[in-house]
């Protein structure tokens, strides 16, 4: 295949914590083992003020692959941010499509190139997240209990049967969920992230579904690839979310008015809570 899938990572590991640096390895060991093989791919790394050193050795190893670049920040910019260093870095190579994962996924051997090709024949598609199998039923979507203190190889194959049982071809809802698949033209129209924010993180995916949607783009799952979520592990080093969710709820209320209010509560609940129903 020609098409240029380039892939945004971004990592904040912390020492006290080990499994946040086991778990993006268990990402990234899985995503190079993955489909994207079928594909001329690059994957950015940036790294969001890890204080743990074992993830800077990690980093070091994974510079030996041609196809992966890393960028290290030396405090931690915040999501949107961090996440726009790394679609900035990859446009110098002009890439068809950004596909942002996260730390907390593990992939199959098949995911991306049924999104992909999902994505190609819907022309107004901007996002193109996977289904789900999840730690903890989130949204209603398949349930698979991984522990990242199982070796990889378990925890791999326990994935791998779970994501066969559960796809759809054929299947879409509208939903917002990661890893997605943007053509490189949506995300360039929207001009990635806002950057903006002042919160760490918290509704950065949600603000930029609201101006694809408000641009005339989809937003959509495709049940035809899933993949494993721990949804929030990510999330467990960044300090003190609930501020940070106020702080960019209030920025997004006074740049975009009482709709984004109403996008951000009833019309993304109202997707995922329609997106796992048969």
């Amino acid at each position: 295949m020609t098409e240029r899938i380039g892939i945004n990572l971004l990592t904040c590991n912390a020492v006290g914590n080990p499994l946040h640096l086991r778990a993006a390895q268990y990402a990234v060991r899985s995503l190079v083992a993955s489909d994207i093989q079928r594909y001329d791919w690059r994957l950015q790394i940036v790294d969001n003020g890890s204080d743990c050193p074992a993830t800077h050795e990690w980093l070091d190893e994974l510079q030996g692959n041609v196809r992966v670049a890393i960028h290290r920040l030396g405090a931690n910019a915040g999501i949107a941010k961090g996440r726009n260093i790394g679609w900035e870095l990859l446009s110098d190579w002009r890439p068809d499509f950004g596909v942002e994962i996260h730390t907390d996924h593990i992939f199959p051997a098949t995911w991306l190139v049924p999104l992909v090709a999902w994505t190609q024949q819907h022309l107004r598609i901007g996002m193109c997240g996977c289904a789900l199998v999840t730690q903890g039923h989130a949204w209603g979507s398949p349930q698979v209990e991984i522990s990242y203190d199982w070796p990889y190889e378990h925890c791999w194959n326990e994935i791998e049967k779970a994501t066969r049982l559960h796809r759809r071809r054929g299947h879409m809802t509208e939903g917002l969920s990661h890893p997605a698949v943007y053509p490189w033209g949506a995300l360039q129209e929207m001009g990635f992230y806002d950057g903006a924010m002042p919160g760490l993180q918290e509704l950065e995916d949600i603000e930029l579904a609201y101006r694809l949607t408000k641009a005339g783009w989809l937003v959509v799952i495709y049940h035809g690839s899933y993949v494993w979520h721990h949804y929030h592990f990510s999330r467990l080093v960044l300090n003190d979310w609930a501020t940070s969710y106020d702080a960019n709820n209030l920025y997004c209320q006074m740049k975009h008015g009482p709709e984004f209010i109403k996008f951000a509560t009833t019309t993304v609940g109202n997707w995922m809570e329609r997106a796992y129903k048969r």
